[in-house]
């Protein structure tokens, strides 16, 4: 014990040594890594300021950075650079030169782990996609996003992130979805007090009703989301804001209201020289004037607007970019002025804070010591106690544990074959009596030279119905679907071609997202299995006008109900001549230790209610 207590002295006495010793180099390396970097940070920050006046100047600012972090070694101005190059590439609609650079920056983030900017590039290249109206592929990057933002904790971006995946689903005319995701993001900013976000939040709930055609919700959310921008943005927020009034208003046609709010975004824009989009603006005017016939006024703007379209580089914008560039550079050697007196001080506190933690950590290895060698005897007894309750613990786990497989495995298998006869059966049945009805009638139609080409066509029709249900069965058996989208996109896809020819409406409502796309691949795999097995039968036998789904992930249980209004079943008879559909369902439940229950009538519909158990260590 003695020789113990030594060495721990010894390891304390030399670390002391080396931290102070190494204090005035780590001083020296830290202010020439901050003067590169403050270098590097200011033409990002002048990349950031022109995007609004002058996107080429703003291009020429990220290369620059870009060259200077590449020569300095700095990854994180090299990731920041480039996304910035992929960002103005994507204002100039250079969207394969986006992408690419957008994909360069998140494999540099990647390997450092700089995790900000991996969220946000994969927002960027979702972005991407969304501007070739990708959406589905828009979305699967945003959920990328948000994965690593829950991980951040950074509640902020996680925010904004909702917001984005509200505005896909706008896109793709999946209101609710859009509604759900809008309205989540803006409860955690009213939560979390982030009162400037929630203005983006309000216009794209406007957004949403503007698409429904409801233009007094949409005129309310705008004006909403004005409020905000007034109250906690900045003078530039405005622009927008008015402009997209002036438009509902435009949508009503209240020409004369939506004049001055057309007026508000070309004074602004003016003041602050944002150029980008004033021509837009007055081509917004115009349509208000020729909306109440002042035609004089509308070839006006209409005039100011093709003028403007054709010198966004003038000299006057060359000249406040000099400006702009001279006060930006004055101000670069101020930040590093007293970037660099702040540094000074914060080393100087962290060597006092070294020398106090070493004294504390002395003081710690000698009470260890002492305590060590009191309780010497008496840890070794509970050691060899432990260690044989552990043994005989470890054992009967592994036996328990080999129990279970068994058994998990002997209802997979049991699942499989069932479900390989259930798809062998539908094809000799669907399949083969289609084709052979087809064959006859074809073979008729032949040999009778007065029938007419419009029942030949009949049975062609027929013949393609039964290529696209063998389709459907391939498809059944194998859902790589699920490797390359989240299991809610996923089912969304599978209903809708499944119900595709018929009619059936389906209505289909998943709560708590977010939490069902990180279930893990097997718990993923038998939802969509009971889902499908679900729809089959409401298919081929209910005979519903509407089906509805309902999915939910709460307390570490997975909560499935589907109702239908079809011809209902006899439950009795059904239990002696059960259908391998609903055996398949009641085993995939049991497998997790869940439940089943069946309510139905004959002609009074079904409604069908599963719960599926689940540990959160099974989450990815």
């Amino acid at each position: 014990m003695k020789k113990i207590t030594f060495i721990l002295l010894f390891v304390a006495v030399q670390l002391s040594a080396q931290l102070i010793d190494t204090n005035n180099s780590i001083w020296k390396d830290e202010k020439s890594a901050v003067k590169d970097s403050m270098k590097i940070k200011n033409m990002l920050d002048l990349a950031r300021e022109y995007k609004q006046i002058n996107i080429d100047s703003s291009l020429i600012f990220a290369q620059n950075a870009l060259a200077y972090s590449i020569e300095e070694k700095f990854g994180r101005g090299r990731v920041e650079s480039l996304y910035q190059i992929g960002l103005c590439n994507f204002y100039l609609s250079n969207m394969k030169e986006a992408i690419n650079y957008y994909n360069r920056s998140l494999k540099v983030a990647e390997i450092i782990g700089y995790k900000k900017f991996i969220a946000q590039n994969y927002k960027m290249i979702g972005g991407v996609y969304s501007h070739e109206k990708k959406y589905r592929k828009g979305l699967d990057y945003n959920f990328k996003a948000l994965e690593i933002l829950i991980d951040m904790k950074d509640s902020i971006n996680y925010a904004r992130t909702v917001d984005n995946i509200g505005s896909y689903y706008r896109k793709l005319n999946k209101y609710d979805s859009a509604f759900y995701y809008i309205n989540k993001a803006l409860e955690i900013n009213l939560e979390k007090s982030y009162f400037k976000s929630t203005g983006y939040n309000y216009n794209n709930l406007a957004n949403i009703y503007l698409n429904l055609t409801k233009y007094d919700l949409a005129l309310k959310y705008y004006q909403k989301s004005l409020k905000i921008k007034k109250e906690y943005g900045k003078k530039s927020d405005f622009i927008h804001a008015y402009n997209n009034i002036g438009n509902v208003l435009t949508f009503q046609k209240k020409y004369k209201e939506a004049i001055p709010y057309f007026e508000k975004s070309i004074a602004i824009a003016t003041e602050l020289k944002i150029v980008n989009n004033l021509s837009l603006f007055y081509g917004n005017l115009a349509k208000a004037q020729k909306g109440l016939n002042n035609y004089k006024y509308a070839l006006k703007y209409k005039i100011l607007q093709k003028q403007l379209s054709d010198s966004l580089n003038n000299v006057e914008t060359k000249n406040f970019i000099a400006r702009k560039e001279a006060e930006l550079l004055i101000k670069e050697k101020e930040k590093e002025k007293r970037r660099l007196e702040k540094i000074i001080e914060i080393q100087h506190g962290k060597q006092q804070q070294r020398n106090i933690l070493i004294i504390i950590l002395i003081i710690a290895i000698c009470i260890v010591t002492f305590l060590i060698f009191n309780t010497n005897k008496k840890t070794n007894l509970l050691k060899i106690l432990n260690k044989k309750e552990s043994d005989l613990h470890a054992t009967k786990s592994k036996q328990k544990i080999l129990k279970e497989k068994e058994k998990a495995a002997k209802k997979i298998n049991t699942a499989n074959k069932f479900l390989t006869q259930r798809i062998s059966q539908l094809l000799k049945e669907q399949i083969g009596m289609e084709l052979k009805k087809i064959q006859k009638s074809i073979s008729g139609s032949i040999k009778d030279k007065n029938c007419p080409k419009k029942e030949i066509k009949e049975e062609l029709s027929k013949l393609i119905f039964a290529e696209r249900f063998a389709n459907t069965l391939a498809f059944n058996l194998t859902p790589l679907v699920l490797e390359n989208q989240n299991l809610i996109s996923a089912i969304e896809n599978y209903i809708e071609n499944i119900f595709e020819k018929s009619s059936t409406k389906v209505s289909l409502l998943c709560k708590n997202p977010l939490s069902l796309n990180l279930l893990s691949n097997d718990l993923n795999l038998n939802i969509f299995r009971i889902i499908q097995e679900l729809s089959i039968n409401v298919l081929q036998h209910a005979k519903a006008k509407h089906l509805n789904i309902e999915i939910s992930d709460t307390k570490n249980t997975i909560e499935i109900i589907a109702e239908d209004n079809g011809k209902g079943f006899d439950q009795q008879q059904q239990q002696q001549q059960q259908g391998i559909g609903l055996f398949n369902i009641k085993q995939r439940v049991k497998l997790y230790g869940g439940k089943l229950k069946i309510n139905t009538e004959i002609g009074k519909g079904t409604k069908i209610f599963i719960k599926m158990n689940y540990n959160k260590k099974i989450k990815k």
